[in-house]
Parts: structure tokens; C-alpha cells; sequence
């Protein structure tokens, strides 16, 4: 196969003809990906579809091996990507059981699980590297942090991924395995091939990605913003009364003593957030979910909160019966059920006078 091109404008010019090349390995294909994961034509599933923004190579998943990829949009979505030569025996039929198996690894994974992976390949937590993607992109203010992890964390839970096999050259009885799967019917997961064709001369070159395996299926549950109505009726039906109660003390908190209450998006489970607002940047301190989990938000608050200061607010919760063996890893989300952490009105009263005296002592640094 070749390709011609030509500068515009000159018509009297000649196309000059460029014929197709090949990969070094499947290394070289798999560095393609990594550093433009934006290559892949996403948009082509959808027009409400965004491309990928960050991927993490060779992510050692316990007990399975090292996806060659695992690439995530800015809304969470979780795409696992599998580069294969078509001179690979493996394109035809093991790569399959391959990439199923690095999805089933992933299904039911916690995210702070997921997150210490992004850390130990790439040195850095998950959010702080989507977070500079959408600051690139001058696309910060339409970027929930809040509402990426907990879709991230969605996505873990349900194992709704993405799985593409990257290649050179589409073989028949790879799209054909494809085409079968995708067509049996709604499913949490979604199967494609990317043939990326690689051409190159002298001067130029060239990357030609195509998506195959879409089919026409009904659309996901769309992401919802919830609001106090829906969570509480919600909350309502998964908890008992003694728990609910708890769960609209802190919501009376927020509304009282935070700069923002942020309601989230989750598909099946609704949540709010205590957040503070401080130089323009949020701060998420707790959040609270229907299915009655109180989450506190370490994983963020540490690159915008002293450590000192975290630690004394650690202090302080551990005053808390249920929260005494709370450790002081600021790297990660914790989460308990509120019935066990804040089993009292006592309990809840201690827990709102740490969260203010965080309050305070953050606005002791201004």
C-alpha cells in the first residue's frame, strides 16, 4: 500500500509517493501510544466521546503481567491497550485471552490500589497527571477532580473498560473475533482492533490509525448530577434510618461551614463533598455516599495542605473511637462506613470540630 502527498497550493507539483513501513518491534508501536495516546480516533465510537489523555505503560497488574497500556480520558473512562506485530503468532487468537485476562485483574480493583500502580510507573498519582493534561489544554476550569476519581473508581468497580488491540495490519479472524463480541449485545466492556499503518520515506512520516470492531449498541447510562433530593431518597433506600440521620448531619455541615458543597455524578451511587476554596484552588476534605461511606480526601489535600497540618487533623479524628487507628498515609483516599466510624452523636460532633480546626489551620497559612 502507498500513500501520496504533496505541499498545498502547488498544484504544477508532483504527489510524491510514500509506501508503507515497518515497526522496529512492538516496542516502537507501543511508545507511539504512550506518548500521543490522543492517536487513537476515540472520537470515531461517538460524538460525545473525548480522546485519551494519559497513559501508563506496562502497569504490573498482581498475578496477570504488564499490560502494555492502560490509557484514561479526562472523564475516567479506562482503556487497556495491547500492541501486537502482525508478524506475532499471538495476534490471531491468544491476544484475546490476553487482554481479558488484564481486564479481569482490573475489574473490582480499589482505586487507591489502582493509583499506587500509576505512582510506581510513573512517579506520579493519577489525578496530578491528568490534572496537567487538562491545564495543557487550557480545559482546567470544565475538570472535576472530584468527579474523575470517582469515575475512575466506577469504572474499577463495574469493569467497564475499553479493550484495543494496537497492531500494524489487521488480520480476518482478528476483526472477525471482534465483530462477534461487540455485536452479542449490551455488555460493560467494549472490544476494538487499531490498526495504526506506518509509513515513511526519507523526509516524512506518517501514522494512519484506524478503529475496527464498532457496532451500533444502545448508549451507557448517562452520568447524572445529583442534588440534595435525589441523594437522599437514594440513601434512604440503601440505609437504616439511625445512618441517614448521620449522614444529613453532615450535610447540615457542609451546607454551614464549607465554601462549597460539590454533588457528584456517579451512575448508580450519589455523593456530596465538603470542599474549601482557597486561592482558588478546592480542597476536598470528606466526602459522603449513598451507599453510607464516608470517605476522607488524603490523596488530594496532600499537595495542597502542609503535612504538619494534616497530621494534627489526623490527631484530632483519632480522638474519634471508630477513627483511632487512622494511619498518617497521605497518599491515599480512605474510606469507612458511617456507621461504624460515627456511631454517635458524639462521634459526629468530634468529627465536625476537626474538620473545622482544619479549616482554621488552613487559614492560619494565608
Amino acid at each position: 500500500m502507498k500513500i501520496a502527498v504533496r505541499e498545498k497550493g502547488k498544484a504544477g507539483r508532483k504527489w510524491n509517493k510514500i509506501a508503507d513501513s515497518s515497526y522496529e518491534d512492538e516496542a516502537h508501536l507501543q511508545d507511539l501510544l504512550y506518548k500521543t495516546p490522543d492517536l487513537i480516533p476515540i472520537e470515531d465510537l461517538g460524538e460525545d466521546e473525548v480522546p485519551l489523555k494519559v497513559c501508563i505503560k506496562e502497569a504490573g497488574l498482581p498475578g496477570s503481567g504488564n499490560p502494555d497500556l492502560i490509557g484514561l480520558d479526562e472523564r475516567g473512562r479506562i482503556a487497556i491497550i495491547e500492541c501486537k506485530l502482525a508478524t506475532n503468532p499471538d495476534v490471531k487468537r491468544k491476544v484475546i485471552g490476553q487482554i481479558l485476562e488484564y481486564a479481569a485483574y482490573l475489574w473490582r480493583m480499589s482505586y487507591d490500589d489502582f493509583d499506587e500502580i500509576v505512582v510506581n510507573r510513573e512517579g506520579e498519582h493519577l489525578v496530578d497527571l491528568m490534572r496537567r493534561r487538562v491545564v495543557d489544554e487550557a480545559t482546567e476550569g470544565e475538570w472535576s477532580e472530584d468527579s474523575f476519581r470517582e469515575a475512575v473508581a466506577a469504572a474499577l468497580r463495574d469493569g467497564n473498560f475499553r479493550l484495543i488491540i494496537a497492531i500494524d495490519a489487521l488480520n480476518d479472524e482478528l476483526r472477525r473475533t471482534i465483530q462477534y463480541l461487540n455485536s452479542r449485545g449490551p455488555a460493560s466492556f467494549e472490544i476494538y482492533a487499531l490498526e495504526v499503518k506506518f509509513f515513511a520515506d526519507e523526509a516524512v512520516e506518517l501514522l494512519v490509525p484506524r478503529l475496527f470492531g464498532i457496532v451500533t449498541k444502545p448508549p451507557l447510562p448517562k452520568r447524572r448530577k445529583w442534588d440534595e433530593e435525589q441523594f437522599f431518597r437514594k440513601a434512604m433506600e440503601d440505609n437504616r434510618e439511625d445512618i441517614v440521620a448521620s449522614m444529613q448531619e453532615l450535610y447540615k455541615f457542609a451546607e454551614a461551614e464549607a465554601d462549597q458543597t460539590w454533588w457528584g455524578t456517579g451512575k448508580q451511587t450519589g455523593s456530596f463533598a465538603f470542599h474549601l476554596i482557597r486561592q482558588d484552588r478546592v480542597i476536598s476534605v470528606f466526602t459522603v455516599y449513598t451507599s453510607g461511606s464516608l470517605m476522607l480526601s488524603f490523596g488530594q489535600m496532600k499537595d495542597r495542605v502542609p503535612v504538619d497540618t494534616l497530621k494534627r487533623f489526623v490527631a484530632k479524628l483519632r480522638e474519634i473511637p471508630g477513627l483511632r487507628d487512622l494511619k498518617e498515609d497521605f497518599s491515599k483516599w480512605p474510606s469507612y462506613k458511617i456507621a461504624k466510624v460515627l456511631a454517635t452523636p458524639s462521634d459526629i460532633e468530634k468529627f465536625k470540630e476537626s474538620v473545622l480546626f482544619l479549616k482554621s489551620e488552613i487559614d492560619k497559612l494565608e
